[in-house]
């Protein structure tokens, strides 16, 4: 029996969506099958009306569409399997050949979009359980050498996507959003939704009561009425000692971020800039900082830098490896400022790294591990204190915020 091949929206992520399996066999049978949880919920589930739709016509006309199946494995056809379970009804399966369990996922999420009409917002919650996926398979496509000609058995098109694929280095959201149908900054909302947005937010945008934008909006405003850090003066001097090396990211104001994802990157509070600037850190009379800001509020942070005793000296990039909004260009970076107090002494020739680093963003209100990585690495025998932590990255580092829970501060 022949298959219908399925179309597929989004047809530029192909290269990252399985082949077609192979048929095996088709059959008809009242065997038990396996149901793996992690393909369920791969597939949007019926509303209660449509269920019971379903089960009264399989009821009354019986199983005419064949339940898929990779072995004994369920990978389409749940509902139709649990009715015919519930009714002792005969059904036919259709057997295909996968290579992995990722093969299985990603057919799975190709074969849903393609026979239904699924919203963006569905869409995109399907492609995000497939983003460790997606990130393998882009990574291991990206590593793969390129040739200087093409090889005895390759055809011009598989040279042009090997070197194409080098030379243009793949992005992991770019490639779901592709896949979903939608665009970049959709992906991106749809991920602060599912990690921030409350049951009734999910419930009403799942009903299609609101857009994804909509949801979106309701979730930052909700983040806003969390409570402010309210830092006193005096709040800082519970610590018995001075640090010589402070980290921080500030919770700067919105009104002062022009690119949403700014905000997105900050914590879910803020302080005014006069507050930030009144903070008595403590700090050692020989000492470093290194000071998170975008584009849009560099000023503040040089201002920032200044009031807390610092000489700005120079600055490292992250690529974020995401264009994103703003007035006259679109940010893909974050800058971290370096200044210093004293005599403090630069880092061993040795250990000095490049002042860009290239790594792609996640959900997180984190920045790369990368960083505290190399801090370490330059400045091993420094007391660390991260200001505004939103973890903490080891037992050497002090934390302080209200983000983080430590030994040393629960605010």
């Amino acid at each position: 029996m022949s298959k219908n091949k399925k179309n597929f929206k989004g047809s530029g992520a192909d290269l990252f969506l399985s082949p077609e399996p192979t048929t095996l066999s088709l059959e008809t049978t009242t065997k038990e099958l396996t149901i793996n949880p992690v393909f369920q919920a791969l597939i949007p589930p019926l509303s209660d009306e449509e269920y019971a739709q379903l089960e009264e016509n399989l009821i009354e006309n019986g199983i005419r569409e064949a339940i898929s199946i990779w072995g004994d494995t369920i990978v389409d056809g749940h509902n139709r399997y649990e009715i015919a379970t519930k009714h002792n009804l005969q059904y036919a399966t259709i057997s295909y050949e996968f290579d992995s369990e990722d093969d299985v996922k990603l057919w799975i999420f190709k074969n849903q979009i393609g026979r239904r009409n699924l919203p963006p917002f569905e869409r995109v919650r399907l492609a995000l359980h497939l983003k460790p996926v997606i990130a393998e398979k882009a990574k291991l496509q990206q590593i793969r050498k390129p040739s200087d000609s093409p090889q005895q058995n390759d055809t011009p098109e598989d040279f042009v996507q090997q070197n194409s694929a080098k030379q243009n280095p793949l992005n992991t959201r770019d490639i779901i959003a592709d896949m979903a149908g939608v665009s970049h900054d959709t992906v991106s909302k749809v991920e602060k939704i599912l990690d921030a947005g409350t049951p009734e937010t999910l419930e009403k945008i799942k009903r299609g009561d609101i857009t994804v934008h909509k949801a979106y909006q309701d979730t930052r405003s909700q983040e806003r009425k969390v409570e402010s850090l309210d830092v006193k003066q005096s709040s800082l001097t519970i610590f018995d000692s001075n640090f010589s090396l402070i980290y921080a990211d500030p919770p700067w104001e919105s009104k002062f971020l022009t690119d949403e994802s700014e905000e997105d990157a900050n914590a879910s509070y803020s302080m005014k800039f006069s507050d930030l600037k009144k903070l008595m850190i403590p700090v050692s009379d020989d000492a470093i900082l290194l000071l998170w800001s975008s584009s849009s509020v560099l000023d503040k942070a040089l201002q920032l830098m200044s009031a807390w005793g610092f000489k700005y000296q120079t600055n490292m990039i992250w690529d974020k490896q995401q264009i994103g909004l703003g007035q006259y260009v679109r940010g893909q970076h974050e800058m971290l400022l370096i200044g210093i107090r004293g005599s403090f002494t630069p880092p061993e020739e040795d250990v000095r790294v490049g002042s860009v680093y290239s790594e792609e963003s996640s959900s997180q209100k984190t920045k790369p591990k990368w960083f505290y990585e190399q801090i370490e690495r330059m400045f091993p025998n420094e007391t660390y204190l991260e200001l505004f932590a939103s973890n903490k990255y080891n037992d050497r580092w002090t934390v302080f915020g209200n983000i983080v829970a430590s030994e040393e501060v629960d605010a």
